[in-house]
């Protein structure tokens, strides 16, 4: 359902994350890694641009406003803690999700700021440009405005928006390039080069924060041939707007992946197992394929009870919904998905596109996750969250839209003001979300 009267879905996102992201911001318990996020945004403050393995030196009650705890790091004589992180994966990263938080680490140092008041304003400063490039994906999306609007304001997205993880700027940009994307497609005009501009500034952009997300670019493939003005044209927007940024995102990890090869942040240290590597992958494909079914299927309810429901609102540590709360924004979700007032429609060979490109960037992070975290003789991958999926949701709902033509339901929304629903259910999720933390409950 898109939004034709009254408030604007842009607008309304505006408000409503501001508001509740502020209030994420600012309470104790943070995301997944945040403690590691801002470990390494302490490193690019200290001028690493380029990443080393280094020490890095971070206020030492740091940790306790995030949510996971570093154990037996040294205390300087200043009061600081000094921690170790070579081997981390984090440490490879391209410094751009971290340029922000940096900032203000450099800030809040000089004036000798709390570690609580540095926490909280990095936050700030993500939740703001969160906002801002949302907002801007919203405003040009032309279908699955309502969609997005739900999806950028799920609990468990809008807590990590309102973080200081670098996920909250991957989450961003992954709107942002689809948005440009569909808009490209389903506009009526020719492609200019200031579309092929944005789009190459937004896709390199994304390249530089999460690798697995840059592969979102091939939604180049959904633009029709007809929407070029000529073939050298097509040739310019693809090298631009796919070829440079995934290039770029190849050359960056192969440069630094010295940087974890040992995997010592795996299970290789903390449990003292063996996990698979590539040779393995590459010599046993359908043991993987195997270990995908056997994880998404047959794991105990493990996509149920815990996949889905971290995809929505957990936040880590068992913070969340219940069960049944968490389905039923699945469900609206998809309601909203199929029936689609635009006027603008999407063909099925841009659906198998949205579709195709969703399952190779699914599959690129399970085989992260198969290769990283799971011990050899296991049957399923251990590592994948639904987090990981939230930057993918626009993909698969896409497949979904404009599936239901009922004109009964067009009168009906036409006449029923759909805009107060819609933030009344939002604000309803969020509010119970933040009580439930608020009130230490899990579930």
């Amino acid at each position: 359902m898109e939004n034709k009267t009254g408030i604007k879905t842009e607008t309304i996102f505006l408000f409503l994350s501001l508001i509740f992201g502020l209030m994420f911001a600012i309470s104790v318990h943070g995301v997944h890694d945040e403690s590691t996020h801002l470990n390494k945004a302490f490193d690019v403050s200290e001028g690493h641009i380029f990443p080393e393995n280094a020490n890095v030196t971070t206020p030492e009650n740091l940790e306790t406003y995030t949510m996971w705890q570093t154990i037996d790091q040294p205390v300087n004589k200043n009061g600081n803690r000094i921690v170790d992180m070579s081997g981390q994966s984090i440490m490879s990263y391209s410094p751009l999700p971290y340029l922000s938080s940096s900032l203000v680490i450099k800030v809040g140092v000089f004036f000798n700021c709390s570690a609580i008041i540095i926490v909280i304003m990095c936050r700030i400063i993500n939740l703001l440009i969160y906002t801002f490039i949302v907002y801007f994906a919203l405003k040009i999306i032309p279908i699955l405005k309502t969609a997005l609007l739900l999806i950028a304001l799920m609990p468990s997205t809008i807590s990590h928006g309102a973080s200081a993880s670098g996920d909250s700027l991957t989450i961003a940009l992954s709107f942002l390039v689809i948005a440009i994307f569909l808009n490209l497609a389903l506009s009526k005009n020719k492609i200019q080069r200031k579309d092929v501009f944005i789009i190459f500034i937004s896709s390199l952009a994304l390249s530089l924060t999460k690798p697995t997300y840059a592969l979102l670019s091939l939604l180049f493939f959904i633009i029709p041939h007809s929407k070029f003005k000529n073939l050298r044209n097509g040739i310019i927007t693809f090298i631009c707007s796919c070829l440079i940024p995934l290039s770029i995102s190849v050359i960056w990890n192969a440069k630094f992946k010295h940087l974890y090869s040992d995997l010592d942040y795996s299970f290789n240290s903390y449990m003292n197992v063996h996990t698979y590597n590539i040779t393995f992958l590459s010599s046993h494909p359908l043991k993987f394929l195997d270990m995908i079914t056997n994880t998404i299927i047959y794991n105990n309810g493990f996509t149920i009870n815990t996949l889905i429901p971290q995809f929505v609102a957990d936040h880590g540590s068992g913070f969340g919904l219940p069960l049944f709360l968490t389905y039923i924004y699945l469900i609206v979700l998809l309601v909203v998905s199929l029936y689609n007032v635009s006027g603008l429609k999407i063909n099925l060979k841009q659906k198998l596109i949205g579709l195709s490109v969703f399952s190779i960037i699914f599959s690129s992070i399970s085989i992260a996750e198969f290769i990283t975290w799971t011990p050899l003789g296991e049957d399923i991958i251990w590592g994948l969250q639904g987090r990981y999926f939230i930057p993918l949701a626009p993909l698969l709902l896409l497949v979904f839209n404009n599936s239901l033509k009922n004109n009964s339901l067009k009168k009906f929304y036409k006449k029923f003001n759909w805009n107060i629903v819609v933030i009344l259910y939002i604000v309803f999720f969020l509010s119970l979300s933040l009580f439930f933390i608020a009130t230490n409950q899990k579930f």
